[in-house]
């Protein structure tokens, strides 16, 4: 038997789920270490407004359900704990068109993949009603990843705002149109938070990485040339070089440089006038 980091409510084995319905499911176990142990995880996943689904990878395997879905899905625990996402929400099989199911699908594994969120544009995906009949649904998803000790993704958190009612108001032409574009900058909103903190995590590197180097250098010298060559192949430059002023203002000298394999050294004093009108010239003197 294989316990989840869920273990304590339910156990999952290679053919079926087992939930402990007498203890229920707490949503602390998903953050079982952290500065408050006290906090009422399980009463504010509850109460959440918004539908919560927490799935298991690689089956999509169904181990929590927040009340909010219930309510918007008319299902229950019983029904659901422990077994395959489309095994409980399967596409109308008399719709030939129905996508739901392939749609979700495709973002979860993009989930799985690139170890970020996936925000879907709405989607049509119908449910059973009480008497076994498909019913027409409409749907905005958002699938979260929660990521274990090791930087993989151990659970899924799908989440999802029944629009059902806007589509039928607006048309569903125009209501889908609407919240296409809503989604469409909330995925640009998340992709553009990762880029930069992706970034950012970059640069922290190099600052790093560049300070533990100079602080081993023995003099000026061998810290400007450890400085051009680390922040030109940073930059993936063909050159990159350290200078200074001459005090008369008529010159600068460049110290040190980095260059790329079969680059000459630019080392060496040249004229100011480089800069101006007689940059033509070239190089006033080189030493």
């Amino acid at each position: 038997m294989r316990e989840t980091g869920f273990g304590k409510y339910f156990h999952i084995r290679p053919t079926e789920a087992i939930w402990d319905r007498a203890s229920h499911w707490d949503v602390k176990d998903m953050v079982a270490s952290g500065p408050r142990n006290d906090i009422p995880f399980q009463a504010l996943f509850d109460a959440s407004p918004t539908p919560l689904l927490v799935l298991a990878p690689p089956n999509w395997t169904i181990i929590a359900a927040n009340e909010a879905r219930l309510r918007v899905t008319g299902t229950s625990r019983d029904h659901q704990i422990g077994r395959p996402l489309f095994d409980v929400f399967p596409d109308d099989p008399d719709d030939p068109q129905a996508d739901g199911v392939a749609n979700l699908t495709a973002s979860l594994e993009r989930v799985m993949k690139t170890r970020s969120a996936d925000a879907m544009t709405v989607q049509r995906y119908d449910l059973r009603d009480p008497t076994g009949q498909f019913v027409q649904r409409w749907w905005t998803p958002i699938n979260t990843p929660v990521l274990g000790e090791e930087g993989a993704v151990e659970y899924i958190i799908h989440r999802l705002e029944d629009v059902t009612e806007l589509m039928k108001m607006r048309g569903e032409a125009e209501a889908r149109d609407q919240i296409a574009r809503d989604q469409q900058a909330i995925i640009e909103t998340l992709r553009a938070t990762e880029l930069a903190l992706r970034e950012s995590a970059e640069r922290l590197h190099f600052f790093r990485a560049l300070e533990e180097r100079l602080f081993a250098c023995a003099d000026a010298y061998e810290a400007m040339r450890i400085a051009t060559e680390m922040l030109g192949q940073k930059l993936g430059v063909s050159r990159c070089a350290y200078a200074d002023v001459h005090e008369d203002g008529d010159k600068f000298w460049i110290r040190n440089d980095y260059n790329a394999p079969r680059m000459q050294s630019s080392a060496g004093a040249y004229s100011l006038d480089l800069f101006g009108p007689r940059c033509r010239n070239g190089p006033a003197s080189h030493e």
